[in-house]
């Protein structure tokens, strides 16, 4: 199995990324689901996230107002494989799911006691050291990857599920 995250991106980005593994990961705003998105525009169990055969699937929980990935939404009830850097809303509320990236470890043990123990890669190079963040989703990203929109600088793939720069 992949390590896996899905990290959070706009307005949900203080609940930090959540591991995906094993174990499905229930979405909705109910406080029984391992994901709580607290709005009510998020059915009390809106999707559900699982790993079968060597993929990751998300499936839409007949919610009120639905799923998507990248952009189009995914059918009720059908499970939707999902690959790595897929941006998943549920409803209004993105996330990016990022698997096996090296610099998923490396932004976790950038410092330690002040010193740098080795430097941040882009999530998209893995091979290439980064050269900042996006201002949106706050993925560590190479110079390629990065998009100016006239004020600030974001990352591809922000700049792709974002048409007209909207948040």
């Amino acid at each position: 199995m992949p390590n896996a995250l899905l990290r959070p991106l706009g307005e949900l980005v203080s609940i930090g990324a959540v591991a995906l593994g094993s174990t499905p990961l229930a979405i909705g705003r109910s406080d029984k689901n391992r994901l709580v998105i607290p709005f009510s525009t998020i059915s009390f169990r809106h999707a559900l996230i699982y790993f079968e055969k060597g993929s990751f699937y998300v499936v839409d929980e007949k919610s009120t107002n639905r799923t998507f990935i990248n952009g189009s939404a995914i059918e009720p009830k059908k499970p939707a494989r999902l690959r790595n850097g897929d941006h998943i809303a549920f409803d209004r509320f993105g996330f990016l799911l990022m698997m096996d990236f090296p610099a998923i470890a490396a932004e976790h043990t950038e410092e330690k006691n002040g010193k740098v123990l080795r430097p941040i890669m882009c999530a998209a190079h893995p091979a290439w050291k980064s050269d900042g963040r996006c201002q949106v989703c706050g993925l560590a990203v190479c110079r390629f990857c990065m998009s100016s929109t006239g004020e600030r600088e974001i990352c591809a793939l922000c700049a792709r599920i974002r048409p007209n720069n909207q948040e």
